[in-house]
């Protein structure tokens, strides 16, 4: 439900993931795509979350990233990270 998809992300110029096919900016950013990208995007909002709402339990927080989901123009679900952060405020914790 993260987006995983063209995310640019900082390269290490001449690293092994620095492969000329793929979009850059400058020298220092490269698009790549996968978990490995979604992964941090989800961390980060799960980290808000739990911010605003601490008591929410790992049940809680992956139902409210589920609801938060809209599908986008190729009807692919993504998380909303505001709606997600909405839903959190008024949640009623499990």
């Amino acid at each position: 439900m993260a987006p995983a998809i063209s995310i640019y992300s900082t390269l290490s110029p001449s690293s092994g993931l620095d492969d000329p096919t793929r979009a850059h900016i400058g020298k220092d950013y490269i698009t790549m795509a996968g978990t490995s990208m979604a992964t941090p995007a989800v961390a980060g909002l799960v980290a808000l979350l739990k911010q605003a709402r601490p008591d929410l339990t790992p049940a809680d927080l992956k139902a409210i990233l589920q609801k938060s989901v809209y599908r986008g123009s190729q009807n692919l679900p993504i998380v909303q990270a505001d709606a997600a952060l909405e839903l959190a405020k008024t949640y009623k914790a499990a």
